[in-house]
């Protein structure tokens, strides 16, 4: 009887780990992309999200303009954010659109997470 394995044996055997290895790097490579990927997407979120909620709360009974060009987020190198705003129902004016656009790059390329809401002049 004889033991061991053969030359053969052992190249099959190294070539089939080395496929599945070659596997296992190249969903972990696509996943870690992945990740930071939702996490910039996750921070455009909160960015406008935020930026809303500052302009929610200086909605207080009347329509000041809330229109800014796009801006530089501070603390946040590569983000910028716009506020575009327009009346729905002219010609009375007392529903307005405003939406928040977050622009960011990434290796993929150029970004835009968009976020909108009405508001409602309740003076009338």
């Amino acid at each position: 009887m004889r033991r061991g394995f053969t030359l053969g044996e052992v190249v099959v055997a190294v070539a089939v780990l080395a496929i599945a290895v070659l596997a296992l790097v190249t969903v972990q490579a696509y996943a870690l992309r992945a990740t930071v990927a939702n996490r910039e997407q996750l921070m455009a979120s909160e960015i406008a999200g935020s930026v809303m909620a500052g302009l929610q709360a200086q909605f207080s009974g009347e329509f000041p303009s809330v229109a800014l060009p796009r801006t530089p987020v501070a603390g946040r190198d590569g983000f910028e954010y716009e506020v575009i705003e327009a009346f729905e129902d002219p010609p009375d004016n007392v529903l307005k659109r405003v939406t928040v656009k977050v622009y960011y790059k990434d290796r993929s390329g150029d970004h835009v997470y968009t976020l909108w809401t009405f508001f409602h002049d309740n003076t009338t």
